[in-house]
């Protein structure tokens, strides 16, 4: 019977690549989701086809117009930032 040593953790800065496939599986997400919401939904059941594709168009530019806002938020509260300078 043999025995491992745990291995020691090695921090990282950030996610790395990950960060990058996570923004794009959120963008295909946002996507198909109002896609489904759009154009499987009951309450747009009256509705004519070009009128679901503009809203479609148009929800969809609205909520990646939301996500590049959001985006110019900091990232790190002021307190930490502060905290992060005197070390």
């Amino acid at each position: 019977c043999k025995q491992y040593r745990r291995p020691i953790p090695r921090g990282a800065e950030d996610i790395g690549t990950w960060e990058g496939i996570l923004d794009f599986m959120s963008s295909v997400a946002v996507f198909t989701n109002l896609a489904v919401v759009v154009f499987t939904s009951d309450l747009l059941e009256d509705e004519s086809t070009l009128t679901k594709v503009i809203l479609f168009v148009a929800a969809e530019h609205g909520v990646f117009v939301l996500r590049y806002l959001l985006s110019l938020l900091p990232n790190k509260p002021k307190t930490v930032v502060i905290q992060l300078q005197r070390q």
